[in-house]
């Protein structure tokens, strides 16, 4: 494992056969109202293929998790590593505990 999180994308408003999802080189069609995990440390892409207008608009909810194999002690030194960015604010974290 090469990344500690996995993605979450909920697709709010997805404009139809104009956005699509490659991860890991696998290219998915991204449906309005799915929801789609995946390991970070994977290669991913979104490709919007859509207009500029508002008609193309696509709206996404987007959470960062802990990768399941991540314990919770690579937790506590991960987040130690970032306190100092964390508190310049560049980065934010969950206490978990």
């Amino acid at each position: 494992m090469s990344a500690p999180c996995c993605y979450v994308k909920s697709s709010l408003q997805v404009p139809y056969g104009c956005v699509q999802l490659t991860v890991n080189y696998i290219p998915t069609e991204w449906v309005e109202g799915e929801t789609l995990v995946f390991d970070d440390s994977f290669i991913h892409s979104v490709k919007h293929t859509g207009s500029l207008d508002l008609t193309c608009t696509r709206a996404v909810l987007i959470a960062d998790l802990w990768h399941p194999q991540v314990t919770l002690a690579e937790r506590s030194t991960i987040n130690y590593m970032f306190s100092s960015r964390q508190n310049s604010g560049s980065i934010a974290t969950t206490d978990n505990s």
